[in-house]
């Protein structure tokens, strides 16, 4: 009952008491806007993609990694911001083609080589935050 209404929801903001394994990411495809920032997610998994996801905040979340098929599961999203996660590996965000803005403020970036090679792959992106 409650994974078939939040199928309708366009904007969700969730402090989530549940396991990651329990969340209804696999329900929530027609969401426009995730707001799962100070959640303990540390691991994401998708079940499905999210074509009209536009924005998708996943600050505070003790996210580590990003599952290697995010891009191509959130084609359309406009803005995400992972700030105050110990991501190091930001291969996953190629190919989003209309990201405009990206926060990242307060992860594991070592190298700018690297990151310079993604960005190339982001032609939509407008605004970087890396501090």
């Amino acid at each position: 009952m409650i994974s078939s209404k939040l199928a309708v929801f366009t904007e969700l903001r969730a402090k989530l008491t549940i396991s990651n394994s329990s969340m209804p990411f696999n329900v929530m495809h027609e969401t426009r806007k995730l707001y799962f920032s100070g959640n303990a997610i540390r691991t994401l998994q998708f079940k499905t993609d999210f074509p009209n996801l536009q924005y998708l905040e996943l600050a505070s979340a003790q996210l580590t990694s990003l599952p290697a098929n995010f891009g191509s599961l959130m084609s359309n999203v406009r803005v995400i911001n992972l700030n105050y996660n110990a991501i190091s590996d930001l291969t996953p965000l190629a190919g989003i083609l209309r990201l405009k803005k990206l926060f990242l403020v307060g992860n594991r970036i070592r190298s700018l080589r690297k990151l310079a090679d993604i960005m190339l792959q982001l032609p939509g992106l407008q605004e970087l935050d890396l501090r």
